[in-house]
């Protein structure tokens, strides 16, 4: 062989699972064992046509001029093969270097899919799949489209079971071996590693089964399309489900055979049924080891919504189930069931900011008391006890305070790269100590770079500094790593709009309304948007509207309504009348103070605005008056200040609050300061004020 040669090729990865902890316990025997399997990986393919073209001790690559023959050679060898196995097979173009070894992505996405394969089965790509002559009586199920590791496109798996019902997963006993007490400590030995390898890479697992439809069968397909979209949801969010799972072998007692026998943790049930004009879903989270249901919830949407239903249902549930996912990772240490239905409950109600810190911190300290080795739970008693100890007097802060150090400091000792740790002690900082905050962010950041809710803080902190490009990254990024919480596509809708993104950002917003229609923090997001932008007959909609899932009260409620109705009127002396009625609300604390000074920049009342801003900081230097989350941290920089931002004495403020400091200590000034139509230069200004 020679020369530049490309072709197309079925490839096959094999790997031995556990060789190298059986050659520490018996190097004899381990070899004696790999020895025999290279043999059989070498007739079985030159049995179905194939060949074997690198090694690497108890690794093989392989590969087959068809995917069939391919195909065999894999089932045959795990039925001839004690040994656990995992294999991966994909169809793809390969390029044959001189000595015959083959390079290329068809090499390494069949290496990738083998290690996500557990001992005793393998995994497919769909090329391979699509290549196979009718399967007949062999199963394939997708497993979704998953991102593999060191690559950057996505490729749809599928896997099928091993013939023998994954049972023979242990290494062979020999006859006449050594003394009866040496092979029983061996086989022991042998016999506790394989279960602990299937509990470490089945831990993360849902099986899902196929959602019944009672006495209607018309309803059929929108379950399963309703399925498919969770299993489709959770993979492109790296949560691995099985799909299609058998409601009968699920039913009663027989639920922890079933789901120890294809590696699931958790299973997902659901029905789906008609009501008049409606469609109602129920879901139902399930702890496979102990048969008990540990969340449920249900949906009803209007029959002609079921497109919006089902993906409204999809992301609801795929992020109640990573809650659940977190609590299976070998740091968390045991949690029962019960304490774990509910720290489900408690995560759902923090993604979805619908219930206060009190709720929050009930259910976390349930939970640490219930499990005292479970960090998530006293990281969550800690970002619990700090919000709560917000805007409430010192007296009564001082204990929750205390109390949020100690949690936190308790979660980093049970596992040191809980980022949450850090994020709560950052909100036990004043608002305006940002270097402080700033320092406690990264820290999370580098414990734990993939965790969404720290690159969300990062995100926060940079837009509050002014600098929203660099924020939109972050949070972007806190997105891709969480695509399903609402408070992040929330907070970053605004956003993109001030970096000019407008029409990512209406397509943001409206995915908001389809996919969580009830959130209070969407509905929010949607009326400020009309009601400071240009849509204020949208915003009088929404303010009327009788199924808003947020009460605001009558002062404030009227306030903008007549503020919305002025904005038409396009009478300016009504306009100014509705903003000073807004500001006087504002100072006798019944209205936000953040939008009653977007809504006095917006029109353009710079003077209304200037003083709303300066008693809104002054009011802040108080412990009993700290923002939390969200837009309010950042509004200035939004498109509804740039009145302000135009006017040089928001550089004033901006002194008043520490942000010319800052920008002046770290070289890192905001974004409004390049914009080419600002009446003033930020550093010269920044140096007049200094």
């Amino acid at each position: 062989m020679g020369g530049d040669i490309r072709k197309l090729a079925t490839i096959v990865a094999v790997d031995a699972v556990g060789f190298s902890r059986q050659s520490e316990r018996d190097e004899t025997l381990a070899i004696r064992e790999i020895s025999a399997l290279r043999q059989r990986v070498s007739d079985g393919a030159a049995t179905h046509g194939g060949r074997v073209f690198n090694t690497a001790g108890d690794g093989f690559m392989l590969e087959f001029p068809s995917a069939s023959g391919a195909l065999a050679f894999s089932e045959a060898l795990l039925a001839e093969t004690r040994i656990p196995l995992r294999i991966g097979l994909h169809l793809g173009e390969v390029h044959e270097a001189p000595g015959g070894d083959l390079l290329g992505r068809g090499v390494n996405v069949a290496a990738r899919l083998r290690e996500l394969a557990d001992p005793g089965e393998f995994r497919l790509s769909r090329e391979v799949v699509r290549a196979l002559p009718a399967p007949g009586g062999v199963r394939f199920t997708s497993r979704g489209t998953i991102k593999l590791d060191k690559m950057d496109e996505r490729v749809e798996m599928f896997a099928l079971a091993a013939p023998w019902g994954g049972k023979a997963l242990r290494w062979p006993k020999r006859a006449a071996l050594w003394a009866a007490g040496l092979v029983i400590v061996a086989l022991v030995g042998v016999a506790a590693l394989a279960p602990a390898l299937l509990r470490q890479s089945r831990a993360e697992r849902v099986a899902v089964l196929e959602f019944s439809t009672p006495g209607d069968a018309s309803l059929q397909p929108f379950a399963d399309g309703l399925a498919g979209q969770i299993v489709s949801v959770m993979s492109v969010n790296n949560l691995q489900a099985i799909a299609n799972a058998d409601r009968q072998a699920f039913r009663g007692p027989e639920m922890k055979a079933a789901a120890r026998r294809i590696g699931a943790a958790f299973v997902l049930d659901g029905s789906v049924r008609r009501d008049r004009e409606d469609l109602l879903v129920s879901m139902h989270v399930i702890d496979a080891r102990v048969n008990v249901t540990l969340w449920s919830n249900e949906y009803r949407r209007a029959a002609a919504e079921s497109t919006s239903l089902q993906e409204q249902v999809a992301a609801h549930v795929a992020d109640v189930l990573r809650c659940a996912l977190v609590s299976r990772r070998p740091s968390e240490g045991e949690i029962d069931a019960q304490t774990l239905s509910i720290f489900l409950r408690a995560c759902d109600r923090v993604q979805r900011f619908d219930r206060g810190p009190d709720e929050m911190y009930e259910a976390a300290r349930q939970v640490t008391e219930r499990a005292p080795a479970f960090s998530r739970g006293w990281s969550m008693l800690a970002m619990a006890s700090a919000l709560a100890s917000r805007n409430i007097p010192p007296d009564r802060a001082a204990p929750l305070r205390e109390e949020a150090r100690a949690a936190a400091e308790r979660a980093r000792r049970l596992d040191s790269r809980n980022a949450e740790t850090d994020l709560a002690l950052s909100l036990l900082l004043p608002w305006d100590d940002r270097k402080g905050r700033q320092e406690l962010i990264s820290r999370a950041l580098a414990n734990d770079p993939t965790s969404a809710e720290a690159n969300y803080f990062q995100g926060s902190l940079l837009a509050e500094l002014g600098r929203m490009s660099d924020a939109l990254g972050f949070m972007r990024r806190a997105i891709a790593l969480d695509p399903l919480s609402p408070s992040y596509w929330s907070g970053v809708v605004p956003v993109l709009s001030a970096t000019g993104n407008m029409s990512e950002a209406v397509e943001l917003r409206e995915r908001l309304s389809r996919v969580w229609p009830n959130s209070p923090s969407a509905w929010f997001n949607r009326f400020n948007n009309a009601a400071l932008n240009e849509a204020p007959e949208q915003a009088l909609a929404l303010l009327d509207s009788p199924g808003a899932p947020v009460r605001m009260e009558t002062p404030m409620r009227d306030a903008w309504r007549r503020y919305l109705l002025a904005r038409n009127s396009g009478q300016r002396a009504q306009l100014r009348a509705a903003v000073e009625n807004i500001a006087s609300l504002a100072r006798a604390g019944q209205f936000d103070m953040p939008r009653a000074i977007s809504a006095a920049s917006r029109v353009d009342e710079r003077d209304i605005a200037f003083a709303l801003a300066d008693a809104f900081f002054e009011r802040l230097r108080s412990p009993v008056a700290q923002p939390v989350f969200g837009a309010s941290h950042f509004f200035l920089f939004l498109g509804p200040g740039r009145a302000m931002m135009h006017d040089v004495r928001f550089m004033a403020l901006a002194k008043k609050i520490g942000l010319v400091d800052y920008w002046s200590e770290t070289g890192e000034w905001p974004d409004f300061c390049v914009d080419p139509l600002l009446p003033y230069n930020c550093q010269a200004e920044a140096a007049r004020a200094n």
